[in-house]
């Protein structure tokens, strides 16, 4: 979605300077993306303001995709910077995130009227006013992510994961992608399997492969009708201290995965890609019941709804 954003910091003399966003400006996209980082950075406003304002010319996609040039050629006070004088940016914002460092908020707002106000605790942990009103709402955040031992609960998900793939159903089929290895005694290859799950600094990672399949009507055969491959981070590790969530998580996720018996149609794999891991679950205030049921429903709906 082109809905363009700023996201900037107040001054002392009420203005504001700050990064532009072209894409997917929305309070759900980056709202979300913010409340992560708070959290990532452990409540350092500081670095989280580093994190914001690194690439040099904005972002095309906030915490995705650096922008590779400038917007515009005029204007503001630098490539990447736009401030409250800089027409040419003010003009083409939907949706403006104005951080107070010194009172540890974030006023969400567009052109005519404020939408919400976000408060950081002293962990990264952040409130929003006004709430929302369903508990699966990016909004409604966990205030206690769990003290257990993150290396513990990241072993117990490699071995679910590991476990619970491949999966899916006669028209879809998601499994790990095998690093190979060679066995020289005979000179075949082999998958190691070592590293297709494994713990990065960014939480639990898997290389997954989205299979297609095209079903025949005669005779109940099928052919691969597309593929695709995604690496992704399918529990971030802030979430990590909370075992329990952590693994009815993935439980919620990997029944997900299995198509139910009325699905007939063929999911449309880059819409799925983005859609069939709804790890953004972990961080909402969810008992571990309502956190696999939710994600199942999440995972379902995400690539056969």
């Amino acid at each position: 979605m082109a809905t363009p954003a700023v996201i900037a910091r107040l001054t002392g003399d009420g203005g504001w300077h700050g990064t532009h966003v072209t894409y997917d400006g929305v309070p759900d996209n980056i709202g979300k993306l913010l409340l992560d980082l708070f959290v990532d950075e452990g409540g350092d406003l500081e670095a989280a303001w580093t994190r914001i304002t690194a690439p040099e010319h904005g972002w095309s996609s906030f915490m995705q995709t650096p922008r590779e040039s400038p917007r515009w050629d005029s204007g503001g006070t630098g490539a990447h910077v736009v401030d409250h004088d800089n027409h040419d940016y003010a003009m083409d914002t939907a949706v403006y995130y104005l951080i107070d460092l010194a009172r540890r908020q974030v006023t969400v707002r567009t052109p005519d009227e404020e939408l919400m106000v976000i408060t950081v605790g002293p962990r990264g942990i952040a409130t929003v006013s006004p709430p929302a009103p369903s508990p699966t709402d990016w909004r409604n955040r966990r205030q206690d992510y769990g003290s257990a031992p993150p290396q513990g609960t990241a072993r117990a998900l490699v071995g679910l994961i590991r476990d619970g793939l491949p999966s899916g159903g006669p028209t879809v089929s998601i499994s790990l992608i095998e690093p190979q290895g060679m066995l020289a005694s005979v000179g075949r290859r082999i998958g190691t399997g070592a590293s297709a799950v494994r713990v990065e600094d960014a939480g639990v990672f898997a290389d997954l492969r989205l299979i297609t399949w095209t079903l025949c009507a005669d005779d109940g055969s099928r052919t691969v009708s597309s593929v695709a491959d995604a690496h992704k981070v399918i529990v971030p590790r802030r979430c990590l201290g909370g075992r329990e969530r952590a693994l009815a998580f993935v439980r919620g996720w990997l029944d997900g995965l299995r198509a139910p018996d009325d699905v007939e149609s063929t999911p449309h794999l880059t819409v799925a890609l983005y859609r069939f891991l709804p790890a953004h679950l972990l961080d909402l205030d969810l008992t571990p019941d309502e956190l696999e049921r939710a994600t199942r429903e999440a995972t379902r709906d995400g690539l056969f709804g």
